[in-house]
C-alpha cells in the first residue's frame, strides 16, 4: 500500500492529537513550509514536522 503525503500528513495529526498535542499548522501538499506545526497542551512543547509519503499527490508535468 502506497501512502501520499496528504494521507501520511492525516495520520500523523490524528496520532498528535491522540497524545494531547493541538494542531497549530497543516499544510496542504500545494503550500509550502512545515507540513505540521503542533503544541502539547500539558507542557506547550512544540513539535514541527515535514511529513513524507511514498509518492507525490501532485500530478507530474510530462
Amino acid at each position: 500500500m502506497l501512502l501520499y503525503e496528504s494521507n501520511v500528513n492525516v495520520l500523523v495529526c490524528n496520532l498528535l492529537a491522540v497524545k494531547g498535542y493541538h494542531i497549530v499548522q497543516q499544510l496542504s501538499t500545494t503550500e509550502q513550509g512545515e507540513n505540521i506545526i503542533a503544541i502539547r497542551r500539558e507542557d506547550n512543547m512544540r513539535l514541527s514536522i515535514e511529513a513524507k509519503g511514498q509518492i507525490s499527490s501532485k500530478k507530474r508535468k510530462q
